[in-house]
């Protein structure tokens, strides 16, 4: 398929303003005028990326930004992200945009991800890896050009299924406020995302591109039901709308902005709490604040933000939290986050062999300490009151020597009530624990060579407590 014919600057490109142009081309445009305006985009010789992934919406973003004067074409480069996911029609897709892109006088950039390798790395679903990689991408093109902005096509539909994909995951008020039309790549926070075409919706585009003449690329992904985001798109939203709310995208759209505005409000209290010289207590700050104050600062830091984390640390000044490997935070009183020291061992590290001779003992590990007891059957069960951090196994056939060490490739491990085996990473990944904190997990082996305790998983089969268990091992593990 050949690209569309080159639009040319001003009139010409638009036949209408002789007339009246039709309602869906005023409507794309004062709203684009107004973001690009609102951005500082027109900067005389600057260079510019724009993402095209050949659909209607980047077609539209491409053809305003050409035919409006916006991007001097000497100096705009079309960057198209290639996900490998598609085969024959994603290549299809990238020679469209590339013959757009030399019709129209532009420079092209193709960058090919996998997308696949990245979520089976990372345990990321493919949507999630996808978006990643594609903001890594269009970082790395503005950086090869030496361009300090990227314009994006995401519109008012985009974000309502933005809205409601997070609010499932269980998105705070920051996630939930959507995309906002002027910030920060995710990928490189030098480089600043530009969405003009936030404010109108799909139809519109839609109706733009055929008003101009455009041609696009379909993309057949975006109708299959097995992506959680296309099930939004298909299934949750054209539901609401029939059975619950008819202007489900309007009503969602105003919430976007509210709670926008008052997750904007938290942050900027945050920060000002934090610039002050004299701060009060933490703990009498809205709980929302806190959070706050805790995210801005492990942002700061270069460490992601997730809300185990934000609670671990809320919750307890002096609590060390792992938040990558060989990474350890904590917060102090005054709700400063600071440095732990403690180092966690990527795939091994020392290992701490414990000998498990006499009642009782005591032994480190790492950022740990394990405190260790053997009581008698005579005694009658032990472990009728539950204590917090503490576990209970056969003695006998957990050895006198245990071994106390970090995840390694290939370790396999039996939870208790599991039939057999399975490899530690995969259990970690139905877990849903982060990837950061894997190799700072601490995990102990038996006598027989098999791991039998994971920290923060189910007990193992191996060693635990049976009819026969003559001698309990009480196993105490704390940071």
């Amino acid at each position: 398929m050949s690209g569309p014919k080159a639009p040319s600057r001003g009139g010409a490109a638009f036949p209408w303003l002789r007339g009246s142009p039709p309602l869906a081309v005023r409507r794309v445009r004062a709203e684009a005028t107004r973001v690009l305006r609102d951005a500082g985009i027109v900067k005389p010789g600057e260079p510019l990326v724009v993402a095209v992934s050949g659909g209607a919406d980047s077609m539209v973003l491409l053809h305003l930004l050409v035919a409006g004067g916006w991007v001097d074409v000497r100096r705009c480069v079309v960057a198209h992200v290639h996900h490998g996911l598609r085969g024959r029609e994603a290549d299809a897709d990238a020679r469209f945009v590339e013959r757009t892109a030399e019709g129209w006088g532009l420079r092209c950039r193709c960058d090919k991800v996998d997308v696949r390798a990245r979520a089976r790395a990372t345990g990321q679903s493919i949507e999630v890896a996808g978006r990643d990689l594609r903001h890594a991408a269009l970082a790395r093109v503005a950086r090869a050009v030496g361009a300090r902005r990227v314009v994006l096509a995401h519109h008012a539909d985009d974000q309502v299924e933005t809205f409601l994909w997070r609010l499932l995951r269980g998105a705070g008020g920051e996630g939930l406020a959507g995309m906002k039309p002027v910030g920060p790549s995710p990928a490189d926070a030098s480089i600043t995302l530009v969405r003009p075409l936030l404010g109108v919706s799909r139809a519109e585009l839609r109706g733009y591109a055929r008003a101009v003449g455009l041609r696009w690329r379909e993309d057949a992904s975006n109708r299959e039901s097995d992506a959680l985001r296309n099930r939004i798109r298909q299934e949750l939203i054209p539901r609401l709308e029939r059975r619950f709310q008819p202007g489900l995208r309007r009503v969602l759209l105003r919430t976007i902005d509210r709670v926008g505005a008052e997750a904007d409000c938290v942050r900027r209290l945050a920060v000002a709490w934090l610039r002050r010289r004299r701060r009060g207590r933490f703990e009498r700050l809205p709980v929302a604040v806190q959070r706050a104050v805790i995210e801005a600062q492990l942002a700061a830091r270069g460490l992601g933000v997730k809300m185990s984390w934000v609670e671990a640390l809320r919750g307890a000044a002096g609590k060390a939290v792992t938040a990558a490997p060989g990474r350890a935070v904590c917060r102090g009183a005054d709700g400063v986050i600071e440095a732990c020291g403690i180092e966690s061992p990527r795939f091994g590290g020392e290992e701490t062999i414990v000998e498990l001779r006499g009642r009782r003992g005591r032994a480190r590990c790492g950022p740990g300490v394990l405190e260790w007891e053997i009581r008698c059957r005579a005694g009658g069960w032990p472990g009728k009151r539950r204590e917090h951090g503490v576990e209970w196994f056969d003695a006998d056939r957990a050895g006198d020597r245990v071994v106390l060490r970090h995840w390694r490739p290939g370790d396999r491990y039996q939870p208790i009530g599991l039939s057999r085996g399975k490899k530690l990473q995969d259990l970690f990944v139905n877990e849903k624990v982060p990837q950061a904190e894997r190799h700072a997990r601490v995990l102990a082996v038996g006598a027989q060579g098999e791991v039998f305790w994971v920290e923060g998983l189910r007990i193992g089969e191996a060693c635990k407590v049976t009819e026969r268990t003559r001698r309990w091992l009480r196993w105490a593990w704390r940071r």
